[in-house]
């Protein structure tokens, strides 16, 4: 390390952005920077390498992004430097002051989407090197900027056909769950339709099936999680979309809203046990019922509580599974 070594703390999804910010300190202000995804020898303990690079640093700059904002890794690297009085900077892309912690407010932030905070971070660096860039503070904050966002940009990309790849695989069975936070961002970037036919395939599993439809219900993809939850062929997961997409319905949405459509389409799909629990729910939220689901007040009571005890034989044994 040399004598000033500025720690670049980043999430992994936001390694590209980094080594941007990276090239650009060493090049045109001659900052030298350590990144752990450039800096890290094969073969090291990953954890043993973090903690030498925050004793040698002299201090750290976070880059905080709509991705890292909320991880925890961050705030931990960081408070390592804030809790010993070392100098640390928040670089702030598509994220404002508002959303840091509370505890990293207080100290002036740079806006990588602002020429003018970019410019003032090279010059506070230069004073300190003594080297300018070759042309100007101005052109190369311009420079920055430009080459960030669309570091960013190619970023993001990569981050959704990562997700894509995920989800994908995650239709099988034997892989991890399902999460809104896996396939949103599918969803942000419009990437449905390739990743929608790998859960209407038969070596697609029910349950992968229905935690895709709840993320996507939650998303309010109403008529995706339709499509999926159609093809379930366990009338219990089929329910527990249901249940979902009933969650997220407006007390009086209007028969024609996207989520009404869903229940409608999905009514008779469900056997009375799966109609029963969501009518329930329905009842419970205070949900204005719409379409079949009107017309059905029975399903509020186990129609065998309502025989009599010479009739429960046959009523027990006519009742869907």
């Amino acid at each position: 390390m040399n004598d000033h070594c500025i720690f670049l703390s980043h999430a992994t999804s936001d390694k590209r952005i980094a080594k941007q910010i990276k090239t650009a300190l060493e090049l045109e202000v001659g900052q030298k920077c350590f990144l752990f995804s450039d800096d890290a020898r094969k073969g090291e303990n990953w954890f043993d390498t973090i903690k030498e690079a925050v004793r040698s640093c002299s201090e750290i700059y976070s880059l905080l992004t709509p991705d890292s904002v909320s991880r925890q890794w961050l705030a931990a690297e960081w408070a390592a430097f804030a809790l010993q009085d070392r100098p640390w900077m928040p670089l702030l892309l598509n994220v404002s002051i508002t959303d840091v912690w509370d505890a990293m407010k207080p100290n002036q932030a740079t806006v990588l989407t602002s020429v003018d905070d970019v410019q003032k971070m090279l010059e506070q660096i230069a004073e300190r090197t003594g080297r300018n860039p070759d042309d100007g503070s101005r052109p190369a904050a311009h420079r920055l900027v430009k080459d960030i966002q669309k570091a960013f940009e190619q970023a993001r990309l990569d981050n959704v056909m990562g997700s894509v790849t995920y989800v994908i695989r995650c239709s099988r069975s034997g892989n991890p769950n399902i999460r809104v936070e896996h396939v949103e961002p599918i969803v942000k970037a419009g990437k449905l339709a390739d990743v929608i036919p790998a859960f209407l395939e038969v070596e697609a599993v029910d349950v992968k099936r229905k935690q895709f439809a709840i993320a996507l219900a939650a998303l309010d993809r109403f008529s995706d999680a339709y499509r999926v939850a159609s093809v379930i062929g366990t009338k219990a997961e089929k329910k527990n979309v249901a249940l979902a997409v009933a969650t997220k319905t407006p007390v009086k949405a209007p028969e024609d809203s996207e989520e009404w459509q869903f229940l409608i389409k999905i009514h008779d799909q469900l056997a009375y046990p799966q109609k029963r629990d969501v009518w329930n729910l329905m009842k419970e939220l205070g949900i204005v019922r719409r379409g079949p689901w009107e017309n059905e007040p029975q399903l509020g009571v186990d129609p065998i509580i309502q025989t009599s005890s010479s009739d429960a034989t046959s009523a027990n044994l006519s009742k869907p599974d």
